[in-house]
């Protein structure tokens, strides 16, 4: 008699049943539909890989967007520049930090000239 059975594990098990004045008899035994083992290397270097990915495209989309969004503020900085109602080579909200003062105690007893040849000549003054 043919028998299948179905194992606990997944699998089916095929084989012959006789029955005689010994006893029964089970031959001609058949493993078959076995699940196999996950390839367990291949699956961490799937998900790796899928992670990386995933990062590269998001970095790159990030990088475009930044790009495009960087490109809108120039054409708009530009266009209030070129709107501007004082001179370009100024600045009006600059202030100069440097200052110059008189010291109105000081007084200079000689006179520095230069002559043709670029020589410092000084005068005393009297």
């Amino acid at each position: 008699m043919q028998c299948t059975l179905k194992m606990e594990n997944e699998c089916w098990v095929s084989f012959n049943v006789v029955e005689d004045e010994t006893g029964v008899i089970a031959y001609n035994l058949q493993k078959y539909g076995c699940p196999e083992a996950p390839d367990i290397p291949m699956i961490i270097l799937g998900v790796s890989l899928s992670i990386v990915c995933i990062g590269l495209i998001l970095l790159a989309v990030w990088k475009v967007l930044v790009s495009v969004h960087d490109k809108k503020e120039v054409a708009k900085f530009e266009a209030e520049r070129a709107k501007a109602k004082w001179q370009t080579g100024t600045n009006p909200l600059f202030k100069s930090s440097t200052s110059t003062f008189k010291n109105v105690t000081y007084k200079n007893l000689y006179r520095e000239e230069y002559n043709n040849d670029s020589l410092l000549v000084i005068n005393w003054k009297q």
